[in-house]
């Protein structure tokens, strides 16, 4: 069975044992989940009860970090803002997905400096044309009760907790297919690029991001692409319900 979550950090790293991706931290506090990209990083996802337009989930820039931005002249996207699928009464239902396609991952760097020793996951980087896939799902059930479901799709499950909306999480890991069709395009017009961000496959050390059109009632699909960059990534292997 998965360990409990308290704060869920994590982190892809290659077969020399060097990081190859943002420490992404997954946090549940009280009644909402926060996900975010780096240390205290400027994006955050977040999962909230219902807020005054109906919507309860949200992901975009941190305001501090946003008005940086539009200080040094950037055109900054608007928060996207939906509501997530309703947990299903049996088995699991995903509500995110964060990929890390190989072909696209940034260049070789240091494993994080941990003087706290708190617990961080050093996730295994995936082979060519395929990412590491880790999902985010809840459940009514309790995870001991549905973690054959994971199990019998190759799924991983890494770690699990209750929400105090009276459901559970389990934050899953698993390798799956990222063929180059699963890139947006810039020139679809669908997504909104932070000025002067990257093309999808440049390095760059600073981070790009696109904003989804995301639809209620689906799970988001996001995507560290050398740097962050935050899309409507075309779902190549569905999970959950």
């Amino acid at each position: 069975m998965a360990d409990d979550i308290d704060k869920f950090r994590f982190y892809i790293v290659d077969n020399d044992n060097h990081r190859r991706s943002s420490v992404w931290s997954i946090r549940s506090y009280k009644n909402s989940l926060y996900i975010s990209p780096g240390t205290g990083g400027s994006l955050k996802l977040s999962i909230h009860p219902g807020g005054e337009d109906g919507k309860d989930s949200q992901i975009g820039l941190k305001n501090d970090y946003a008005e940086t931005y539009i200080l040094q002249g950037y055109n900054i996207p608007k928060p996207v803002r939906w509501t997530r699928p309703i947990t299903a009464t049996t088995g699991p239902t995903r509500i995110v997905s964060i990929l890390f396609p190989t072909d696209y991952l940034r260049g070789a760097y240091d494993l994080p400096n941990n003087p706290k020793h708190k617990k961080h996951f050093a996730l295994q980087i995936a082979g060519p044309k395929q990412a590491v896939e880790v999902g985010i799902f809840f459940s009514q059930q309790r995870p001991e009760v549905i973690e054959h479901t994971f199990l019998e799709r190759l799924i991983t499950p890494i770690v699990y907790g209750p929400l105090s909306s009276d459901e559970f999480i389990t934050i899953t890991a698993c390798h799956i297919p990222f063929p180059d069709t699963a890139i947006p395009s810039f020139d679809k017009g669908s997504m909104t690029p932070l000025e002067g961000s990257p093309r999808p496959g440049e390095f760059v050390k600073g981070c790009g991001l696109l904003f989804p059109d995301q639809k209620d009632g689906e799970p988001i699909t996001i995507a560290e692409i050398c740097g962050l960059t935050v899309s409507n990534i075309s779902p190549v292997k569905g999970e959950g319900k």
